[in-house]
């Protein structure tokens, strides 16, 4: 046995305690006989024998409660065999085929222990192996011992990222007629247990890991300008080891190349600095090699900022101002203005910005229609205090207006959909949280919700290419004008709309998703005439494991790969003990 919390055994000590009071307050009675109470003196005498065993007992229930509070706090682990051999039972057995998992020869220790698992359980037993990612062709099914070691042969290596919750979810719902347990064997990324909050049943095979290095992310240095010789990249290297790391960062790009000597501090990032020239777009980034293979490279495909053409109407005085700061900013944008679209040709335009107008005749709603069927064009709404009936019942295709709120103070948006490739850049930035709102439209969406206020307001409104806000940006209604993220939002959402990533760069479990084509390993692809990059998702490179008192929490069962033992936590039967000590005490003081 052992404990997680040995230093509350000092504790143990405090049973003196009740020992010492009851030695000290011990009743001493004196004989006096009285021969006219002689037939009394047989019933005193057993009143007095239940007296002294009630204080003996008192004495060791109280002394069994003090003990059971601090061996309850020391939180006993009793170590022994949790598989007994042949035992009988249903096994969901989830092999860890993660990118994680090529880090030395983990994967193929992974298969070993699964099959000695199954070799450890009755013949009669039953077992629904099944891979963490997905794997094309692979097909589990509840089966016997010799199929499911069979099926431990199918399973490959993924350079995807794995999520432990729907497979557990799919366990509860199982139907067996014999007692059923999950098992996964791995090594435990805390990314593969998101969105758990509780397990049972559960038992961890837990596969060492060690550190690794990794190339994070590969961005422009400066992504909403227009280059004019060349352009800059920023390379960031995540060190989650607890050691320095010095290694060559290399660039290649056909004949292109370029190579810098750095030294990562421990347990941080660093960020590298590229010049290249325009003409190339697509390229490798590499450092040297450590234990996990295949996170030490990364594709990078990118698309310079051309010229887009953006018509502004209504007030255009913030908004200019975000797209096109100064002459001497390189801006990727072309500006016109107009208070109405009557006389104005929007064919040669990318983007029409409206902001705050009243109304739109239905021939300019047509003109409208036209220019958003034609490709790589977009609008952006912003709403104002006064709608009229014929935009209102367009906007309908989008979102019911329900009523303006001039609100006393202000509120703040709470939620943006940072799974919106566009807003991606958003997800760790608390500053777009604190813009406040002043006076908005209350929307009742009839599409996607991007971003939504305090008490669930929704703020901007997409559906293909147009988007729908719910105020207009001047100073009078929001402070998000002033708001250093005012131009990215700006620059996000027409980039969004004209569907230009910047980045053509893509976890491998997002291709499908994007392109519904399958890709399983890192690398450049074609994609609808696109070059695109397909890497590992960083999540899976930080090797960072689920502690045992996490585990703990989750009501996970840690097993020792090699012994197939693990521990069992005894604290609540300590304070079951405890609970039982009480109850006995106070039935003590009833009689």
């Amino acid at each position: 046995m052992k404990f997680l919390n040995p230093f509350y055994l000092f504790g143990l000590f405090f049973i003196a305690i009740p020992i010492i009071i009851h030695l000290i307050f011990r009743k001493h009675l004196k004989k006096i006989f009285f021969p006219s109470l002689l037939f009394l003196k047989t019933s005193e005498s057993k009143r007095l024998r239940w007296l002294r065993l009630k204080e003996i007992l008192t004495l060791i229930t109280r002394c069994l409660m003090v003990g059971s509070i601090f061996l309850a706090l020391a939180r006993p682990q009793y170590e022994g065999k949790i598989f007994a051999r042949n035992k009988l039972s249903a096994v969901y057995l989830v092999i860890d085929n993660s990118f994680s998992m090529h880090y030395s020869g983990n994967f193929e220790n992974a298969l070993q222990y699964a099959e000695k698992i199954i070799n450890n359980f009755s013949p009669r037993s039953i077992f629904y192996v099944i891979p963490l990612c997905n794997q094309e062709g692979y097909k589990p099914f509840w089966t016997e011992k010799n199929n499911a070691r069979n099926q431990l042969k199918n399973i490959k290596l993924s350079f995807a990222t794995g999520s432990l919750k729907p497979l557990y979810e799919k366990f509860l719902l199982e139907n067996t007629n014999i007692p059923k347990e999950f098992i996964y064997i791995g090594d435990g990324q805390i990314i593969n247990f998101r969105g758990i909050e509780r397990l049972s049943d559960f038992y961890w095979i837990r596969i060492p890991v060690g550190s690794n290095i990794a190339i994070e992310n590969v961005l422009l240095k400066e992504p909403y300008v227009v280059p004019k010789d060349n352009y800059g990249l920023t390379v960031t290297i995540k060190n989650y080891g607890k050691k320095q790391f010095q290694t060559k960062i290399e660039l290649v790009a056909g004949s292109f190349y370029r190579e810098q000597a750095s030294t990562i501090p421990a347990e941080q990032g660093l960020n590298v600095f590229f010049q290249l020239p325009l003409h190339i777009h697509n390229g490798i980034i590499k450092i040297d090699q450590d234990s996990l293979l295949g996170d030490n490279q990364y594709y990078f495909s990118k698309s310079l900022l051309e010229k887009i053409k953006v018509l502004i109407v209504g007030d255009a005085k913030y908004i200019k101002t975000a797209l096109s700061p100064s002459p001497e900013f390189k801006t990727p944008f072309e500006i016109g203005y107009t208070t109405n679209i009557k006389k104005i040709d929007l064919r040669p335009y990318n983007i029409i910005i409206i902001n705050g107008i009243e109304e739109i005749a239905d021939f300019e709603l047509l003109k409208l229609m036209n220019f958003l069927s034609q490709t790589r064009t977009g609008l952006v709404l912003f709403l104002g205090p006064s709608v009229g009936p014929g935009l209102r019942n367009w906007v309908y295709n989008y979102t019911e207006l329900e009523e303006w709120l001039n609100l006393e103070g202000y509120i703040n948006i709470k939620w943006i959909d940072t799974d919106y490739r566009p807003f991606a850049l958003f997800k760790d930035n608390a500053g777009l949280k604190g813009i406040k709102i002043f006076k908005m439209w209350k929307l009742k969406p009839r599409a996607t919700t991007l971003m939504r206020l305090d008490n669930n307001l929704p703020f901007l409104i997409n559906q293909n290419n147009i988007m729908v806000f719910s105020t207009i940006f001047s100073e009078t209604y929001t402070d998000i004008v002033y708001n250093p993220n005012f131009i990215p939002l700006l620059h996000s959402i027409i980039y969004g709309l004209l569907n230009k990533n910047i980045d053509n760069e893509y976890w491998i479990e997002e291709v499908e998703n994007k392109f519904e084509s399958r890709i399983t390993k890192p690398g450049f692809y074609k994609v609808d005439s696109d070059t695109i990059g397909v890497n590992i998702n960083p999540l899976e490179s930080n090797l960072s494991t689920i502690t045992p008192q996490m585990a703990q929490n989750l009501g996970i069962k840690i097993i020792d790969a090699d012994s197939m033992s693990g521990s069992t936590d005894l604290t609540n039967l300590f304070l079951f003990f405890l609970l039982c000590a009480f109850v006995f005490e106070i039935l003590l003081l009833l009689f």
